[in-house]
């Protein structure tokens, strides 16, 4: 309960003075005030300013939480990874910017200490589950993962760097409440127009990368969509999300000129990373987005408009690259590296199916990333126990099942589970559901590449939405409906 400021001087003030008279008084519960339970409430008199804003969950810290939240992205998205400042820490070979967003956890956990006490979330303790995970993760590195060092050390980073992309994503949506929309919102504008630059410099060649990187793809014809904050194969887990915010927001008719020209600029980007996994979820965004809508009507508008949109975004990009690309949907490194992660299942005995092979017992890609050799890594296999495969899984659900093994799988089961109670909770209160449509569709970039793990600012916005979206269905977290 929060309480007046007059309420809390007669609560705290009037039994203290009455004591210091030496008359006897009495508390709420009718028991006779002591030392005690002065001292009780004088303590609540100090902690005033913390309890009088609890009703807002974060209001005193959501705009500097805010702010260092964006400020991170901006330089994680602008910065050349040419220019990248990376120092040891252990022997580890730390990225600038991967720190940060560590000291932006631990900055975002001072801010909540300091607000007092969560609510209960509405998140199906996903937070916890793969807190525990990460746990998990790293006491298989050290007691029955083959890995040795530097390759240890290096990869217990990932798993730190996993958890403060996950809590900080959790901490900046937990502390914005009756802001959380416009929080989505903004999120939402700033990777569209991340999105946008990118695409410029693939169309336009506007120089902001070196000449080796800017070469065109030759089953693309343009340089695919890419930049410092994602690849052209990963862009697809933040711009479906952020496409189906935008969708959602012209749904119900909020600043439609500013949304749907993100949705434009968005699908543009996504049609021009040349991802075929983004290709597959723009398709299942699109399909659960359309029969998600109540009436006929509604999906035949939607529809019309989706083809609208999506015909001269699709001409505007097939006009300028090849389909090749598209042609051939198979990719035999992948399937190769899939075939082993099945085969070393397979092989393992039950014990090792239970609990996993280990993390990072198949797959240490840090140090091939932190040292800027994955492009060198393209095509190169790896021998393992199981054959042969790349140096990164490259699909999160193989990783999950071959190095975390049950567990692994029931931390995805449980976080599917939670997005998907989350839709139907929005279903119930007929609240467009458009959103976890995307997040259904980034899931086809989940299972196609390796996130979770890797690349952390990608999971820090991935993240977001996925909390972000959850809490919406709270009718105190937001005007969704409105």
């Amino acid at each position: 309960m929060v309480l007046s400021r007059p309420q809390h001087r007669r609560l705290v003030a009037g039994p203290a003075l009455t004591l210091l008279r030496g008359v006897p008084c009495d508390c709420r519960d009718g028991v006779r005030a002591s030392g005690a339970v002065v001292g009780y409430r004088m303590s609540l008199a100090l902690t005033y300013p913390l309890a009088s804003n609890a009703r807002g969950h974060g209001a005193r810290w959501r705009r500097p939480a805010t702010t260092l939240f964006f400020a991170l992205l901006l330089l994680a998205s602008v910065i050349p990874g040419r220019f990248e400042i990376s120092f040891d820490l252990f022997g580890v070979p730390v990225r600038a910017h991967e720190f940060l967003l560590v000291a932006l956890f631990a900055m975002l956990v001072v801010f909540r200490l300091l607000e007092g006490p969560l609510s209960r979330p509405q998140n199906g303790n996903v937070p916890t589950i793969f807190s525990a995970l990460f746990i998990y993760a790293a006491l298989s590195l050290i007691w029955w993962s083959p890995v040795t060092e530097p390759d240890t050390s290096a990869m217990a980073w990932t798993l730190v760097a996993s958890a403060a992309s996950l809590w900080s994503a959790y901490l900046v949506v937990r502390c914005q409440r009756e802001g959380l929309h416009r929080f989505l919102s903004n999120l939402t504008i700033f990777i569209a127009v991340v999105a946008a630059m990118y695409t410029a410099q693939s169309f336009l060649n506007l120089g902001f990368r070196s000449e080796d990187d800017a070469a065109p793809d030759p089953t693309f014809g343009i340089d695919r969509v890419r930049g410092p904050l994602f690849g052209a194969s990963l862009g697809g887990v933040i711009l479906i999300p952020a496409l189906a915010f935008a969708l959602q927001e012209v749904i119900l008719g909020r600043n439609r000129r500013i949304n749907g020209l993100a949705s434009a600029v968005l699908l543009v980007a996504c049609l021009s990373t040349g991802s075929r996994g983004a290709l597959l979820g723009l398709g299942v965004l699109l399909a659960l987005a359309t029969f998600s809508l109540r009436s006929t009507r509604q999906r035949v508008a939607f529809g019309s408009a989706v083809l609208v949109i999506g015909g001269l975004a699709g001409w505007l990009v097939f006009s300028r690259v090849s389909t090749d690309r598209f042609a051939d949907m198979e990719d035999a490194s992948r399937a190769v590296t899939i075939e082993t992660g099945i085969n070393a299942i397979a092989e393992a005995s039950i014990t090792q199916k239970f609990i996993g092979l280990g993390y990072a017992s198949y797959w240490r890609w840090y140090l091939v990333d932190a040292k800027g050799e994955a492009s060198e890594m393209y095509g190169v296999y790896e021998s393992r126990p199981a054959g042969i495969t790349l140096y990164h899984a490259h699909s999160t659900p193989l990783l999950l099942a071959v190095e975390l093994g049950v567990p692994g799988v029931a931390a995805a089961i449980a976080l599917v589970s939670a997005i998907w109670r989350a839709r139907k909770s929005s279903a119930r209160q007929r609240l467009p559901t458009t959103v976890f449509a995307g997040l259904a569709g980034s899931a086809v970039t989940l299972a196609t590449d390796l996130l979770i793990f890797k690349s952390p600012f990608l999971n820090l916005i991935w993240w977001s939405y996925v909390f972000g979206s959850i809490e919406l269905v709270d009718p105190k977290a937001g005007p969704l409906s409105a």
